[in-house]
């Protein structure tokens, strides 16, 4: 008795404890999807042993690098003191988080003030405010136009240093959100808060959204595929959540393993569901073949493991060679592709063979008549995809023949 032989008793008979560690494996895998991390930062396009990573942490980053949370107010009073007081409130309650500094417009106004008056604060006049600003324009106006390019927009810039980690950015532009709103700018002032961090921030919410509308649209697509090629075959649908399982696999493994989830990791998941629907429509179509020529399903599925898996599984190593040639990239980005790409199709081989092939003979078990066959072959015979295929096939050695 060969391999295959067994592997498919055995799939054949252990139905339950199959089912009952693929649950498992769901659970632990939804688990550990919760750490993935998403990374959209200078690590993922070079990696951190490279000389020009290192002459850019070591020789910038540490002493010239910093970042920034932007906030562009926008109004038709932006140096009116009861704006310039909002900036101040702003920029004094960042200053109580983790922050190197703040530059607005009203921490000019409250210098030129203190210079002349000896207190620090926002004069109350706009006929003083007006006359700090002809000052500042006639001896620093470089200063001031790239904070105040003209009377409507100014700027608010919160300076953050590179070597916090990204939790601590976000914290604190969350905190730069909530800041906006307590200081209470004036009716008809509009803010938006903006910058490095936050653009970061926005890229990777927009990495998230875009990831489940892949899927989504990735799974319509298969859907309308199913039914136009597939809809000869019992459970015609049924390859889809075999391949959306292997999916919720992959995702464990990629918390598991720390594989982070990238700009080019999202392309993946589109290819994943194609790669799975594949394998699982490989061993339904061979489980519904040999079914048709006789005796019990029990006997297709274990004809199907034994003769299917290793095509299938050979297939599987000629395509994850293709992912590990990715391995050699120097972009980090790339090599994490190519381990997800990996993984994802081991994920969907093992849920096609274990749970797929499983499922369809608990559901089948009922179908072992002749009567069932009989109707079945007559329904092959009338998909449109089999009489076109032997016609290709027939046209290509007629051309072969002939040439």
């Amino acid at each position: 008795m060969t391999t295959g032989n067994k592997l498919g008793r055995w799939i054949e008979a252990n139905p339950i404890g199959i089912l009952t560690i693929a649950v498992l494996f769901t659970v632990a895998s939804i688990h550990f999807a919760q750490s993935i991390t998403m990374e959209t930062e200078v690590e993922t396009f070079v990696d951190e042993n490279s000389k020009l990573y290192l002459e850019f942490d070591h020789l910038y980053n540490d002493r010239f690098g910093i970042q920034s949370i932007v906030i562009l107010v926008e109004g038709d009073a932006v140096t009116s003191p009861a704006s310039l007081k909002a900036m101040d409130r702003l920029t004094r309650q960042m200053e109580t988080v983790e922050v190197l500094g703040t530059v607005s417009l009203a921490e000019m106004v409250k210098d030129a003030e203190a210079q002349e008056t000896g207190v620090r604060k926002v004069p109350d006049s706009q006929a003083r405010i007006d006359d700090i600003l002809v000052e500042l324009e006639r001896t620093n106006p470089a200063t001031l136009h790239a904070i105040l390019p003209d009377r409507r927009h100014t700027t608010i810039s919160i300076q953050l240093p590179t070597y916090i980690s990204m939790d601590s950015m976000k914290a604190i532009l969350f905190e730069a959100n909530s800041a906006v709103a307590m200081a209470e700018f004036p009716a008809g002032s509009d803010t938006v808060v903006t910058g490095e961090v936050a653009l970061r921030t926005d890229i990777e919410r927009e990495i998230q959204t875009s990831m489940l509308t892949l899927l989504l649209i990735s799974g319509l697509l298969m859907v309308v595929a199913l039914f136009l090629v597939f809809r000869h075959v019992h459970l015609p649908l049924l390859p889809l959540p075999i391949v959306f399982l292997g999916i919720i696999w992959t995702f464990g493994m990629m918390g598991f393993l720390q594989v982070p989830l990238t700009m080019v990791s999202m392309a993946a998941f589109p290819i994943l569901i194609g790669l799975g629907i594949d394998y699982a429509i490989q061993f339904q179509n061979r489980i519904e073949e040999e079914f048709q020529r006789g005796g019990s399903i029990a006997t297709a599925v274990i004809d199907t493991v034994a003769h299917t898996a290793p095509a299938v599984l050979i297939a599987l190593i000629i395509t994850g060679a293709g992912f590990v040639s990715l391995f050699s990239s120097s972009v980090p980005m790339i090599r994490d592709f190519g381990l997800l790409c990996l993984i994802g199709i081991i994920m969907c081989y093992i849920s096609s063979l274990f749970v797929g092939v499983t499922i369809i003979h608990q559901m089948e078990r009922g179908r072992n008549s002749s009567n069932v066959r009989n109707c079945l072959g007559k329904k092959e015979k009338q998909s449109q995809i089999g009489p076109l295929l032997v016609k290709s096939v027939t046209l290509a050695l007629n051309g072969g023949g002939s040439s």
